[in-house]
């Protein structure tokens, strides 16, 4: 295996080899700094992504049906729980 991967990215490599599963990496930038993903408890998740300002997980299972409703559901609920967003400005800064 290459040196110059990222753990995140060797992780991925290893599943990919060693096993015969669909595989999802999810991945998002959030204004948390280190956000609470204890609710994400989901056996398929084999690798979350430790890094400020992130949430990531890599999802592996035989049956890609169950991936695929897992990056759906993730989607879903990572936007409900972490996203923030701010209206846009009345009128430029500067």
């Amino acid at each position: 295996m290459p040196r110059f991967l990222s753990h995140f990215e060797r992780t991925f490599f290893n599943i990919a080899q060693n096993a015969n599963n669909a595989i999802n990496v999810f991945a998002a930038l959030l204004t948390l700094r280190y956000p609470d993903t204890s609710a994400y408890n989901d056996p398929e998740i084999v690798f979350r992504l430790k890094k400020k300002n992130h949430v990531g997980f890599v999802i592996a299972s035989p049956d890609p049906y169950r991936v695929r409703y897992l990056q759906d559901e993730y989607t879903r609920r990572i936007y409900a729980d972490f996203f923030a967003k701010l209206p846009p400005l009345d009128k430029p800064t500067s």
